[in-house]
Parts: structure tokens; C-alpha cells; sequence
């Protein structure tokens, strides 16, 4: 079982009997083969915390956390790359 599945395990995301723990493993096997371990426990704990703290339920647990940590770490990609922009290259893309 992948540390990540089992972190979500442990902070009460799934439980040990769900059906879909190996979807869990695929993803996050191939979520840090694209972006590092780091990145994704980041997001994986921030969508744990936001999951905990929800105002409406989750029906669908695995469709949530997988269609959140895609969003999630493409957001932040998009932002290192702004960060990196020169003044010059941001007045480009935003006048376009």
C-alpha cells in the first residue's frame, strides 16, 4: 500500500476496507513520478484539512481527492511559472 493512501487512512479520509484503495495507489504512484513526493503530501494534507472542514458531504471520496489534487497541483505549477516571469513577459500575457 502506497505511505499515501495509508496517510489518508490514518487521518480518517477512507478506511482500510475501501474499495478502491488500489486507484488510490495508482494515482499517487503516478502523481510523484510527475511531481515529486514533496508536492504531493503537500496537497494531499491540504485536501485532507479541507475535507475534514467541509461544509457539504462527499459523496464520491476518490473522484473529490483525485479531481482536487490535479487542480490543486496544477494551480500551484501555474503560479511558479508567474513567479519566474520576467515584468516584460507579464504585461504580455495579460494584455493579450
Amino acid at each position: 500500500m502506497h505511505f499515501l493512501t495509508r496517510t489518508l487512512i490514518e487521518n480518517q479520509y477512507i478506511n482500510q476496507y475501501n474499495l478502491e484503495l488500489n486507484r488510490y495507489n495508482a494515482l499517487f504512484k503516478e502523481l510523484v513520478e510527475a511531481h515529486g513526493f514533496d508536492m504531493v503530501l503537500s496537497v494531499t494534507r491540504y485536501i485532507i484539512n479541507y475535507a475534514k472542514h467541509a461544509t457539504t458531504s462527499i459523496d464520491d471520496n476518490f473522484g473529490f481527492f483525485k479531481t482536487s489534487i490535479i487542480n490543486n497541483i496544477n494551480n500551484f505549477l501555474r503560479r511558479n511559472e508567474r513567479k519566474e516571469e520576467s515584468f516584460e513577459e507579464y504585461l504580455k500575457r495579460v494584455l493579450q
